[in-house]
């Protein structure tokens, strides 16, 4: 498991802005949230979408409060459509799988998210070679919310994962 794919710097790694404001990987994101904005009003996935978007992009380009922090289980769903890949999210107490509503399975591997409680802040991680294990329990009702040809995520993802995929 890497511990964190950001380079040391002279910020408290909890009160990084992991990704920049020249980021594609967030602009991408933005695009994703802002495009489908009816879905995820009507789905209930983020408190107040406003609020999401305005906090990819902060205005300073230093440390940020946590307003600007992601928010985890409910980003995944909102990146796992941005990527078109399945966003498995882990930490001590919940883990879950957030599959694409809007594309049918791919080849891409999952974007594999974690928190680190102490401090407090989110990591990539990757398994290692040979290991076998399920992945974290889907979202509930995504089958309700996915089209057709994204159902299909549900079936890749129910047999154990063998690494590397």
């Amino acid at each position: 498991m890497t511990q964190d794919p950001f380079p040391e710097d002279h910020v408290p790694k909890q009160k990084r802005y992991l990704l920049n404001p020249n980021n594609l990987l967030l602009k991408q994101l933005y695009a994703e949230i802002n495009k489908n904005r009816e879905f995820y009003i009507k789905e209930h996935t983020f408190g107040n979408l406003e609020d999401t978007l305005h906090s990819l992009y902060p205005t300073t380009s230093g440390p940020v409060g946590t307003h600007y922090w992601m928010g985890m289980p409910s980003m995944a769903d909102a990146i796992a459509n941005a990527f078109e890949r399945p966003v498995m999210y882990f930490s001590k107490n919940y883990s879950q799988t957030s599959f694409p509503h809007f594309c049918s399975t791919n080849v891409q591997p999952p974007i594999m998210i974690a928190l680190i409680n102490k401090p407090p802040h989110f990591v990539s991680i990757h398994m290692k070679e040979g290991l076998s294990f399920p992945a974290p329990m889907y979202v509930k009702n995504w089958e309700k919310s996915a089209i057709p040809k994204a159902l299909h995520w549900a079936k890749l993802y129910s047999q154990p994962l063998k690494w590397p995929r």
